[in-house]
């Protein structure tokens, strides 16, 4: 062999020995520039991610007027109101309105005195009672019919055939038993129920029966 083939020799041995040294080096990095990239990729989901998840619920969320942010999805949550919740509800609206109405009547058939100031009182105080409620029910998705029940009905027009003397007592009977009734059913609710709302509700108007029904007693007796 001679001094040149050395030569061409050694230099292809040369250039297949580098090449040889870089492909493994590049074969040695993948694992490190793909878990490199792997993580780049990740971070930037996560970021991307976390920050639509932020934007999403911050749009989602609603400001009240003193800049606290609530959650409308918890708010609806701690808000949901249970069957008995509706039940008192639906009771106690029910009573306000046949109470309003049976009142009413009254006052086109009677005139004694103090029979027609209850009536009025009557009026005035269900009526703020029933409207009350009713707010108390559309803020929580609850809707309310504003009717009376279908027994309510049949005792309004029976009322309706009464002569004036015996409308009144009949009247004021009906409230004894109807107030009576309606506070059995607060006292019922504030011992069980858990809405918070409703409960203060009870607990404000549970006086307020409480004294109608001590009225009712006492004009019953002197009629």
């Amino acid at each position: 062999m001679n001094m040149f083939s050395d030569k061409r020799f050694l230099k292809r041995f040369l250039s297949g020995f580098i090449a040889c040294i870089c492909v493994s080096a590049l074969i040695a990095g993948i694992p490190k520039l793909v878990q490199a990239h792997f993580y780049s990729v990740s971070s930037n989901d996560y970021t991307q991610s976390t920050s639509v998840q932020d934007t999403s619920r911050t749009n989602n969320q609603s400001r009240s007027g003193d800049g606290n942010i609530f959650d409308p999805d918890l708010t609806n949550f701690f808000i949901s109101l249970t069957t008995p919740d509706k039940e008192f509800i639906t009771k106690v609206a029910q009573n306000d309105i046949t109470e309003t109405k049976m009142s009413q009547l009254l006052l086109q058939r009677s005139k004694n005195k103090a029979v027609t100031d209850f009536a009025q009182k009557m009026i005035k105080e269900h009526t703020d009672s029933n409207k009350e409620l009713m707010d108390i029910a559309n803020s929580k998705g609850f809707k309310l019919l504003n009717d009376i029940s279908s027994d309510d009905k049949s005792l309004l027009d029976n009322f309706r055939l009464l002569d004036r003397q015996s409308f009144n007592r009949a009247y004021m009977q009906v409230q004894v038993q109807s107030h009576s009734k309606i506070q059995a059913e607060i006292q019922k609710y504030l011992e069980q129920g858990q809405d918070a709302s409703l409960k203060a509700f009870a607990d404000k108007i549970l006086p307020v029966i409480a004294e109608h029904l001590q009225m009712a007693q006492k004009i019953v007796a002197r009629l």
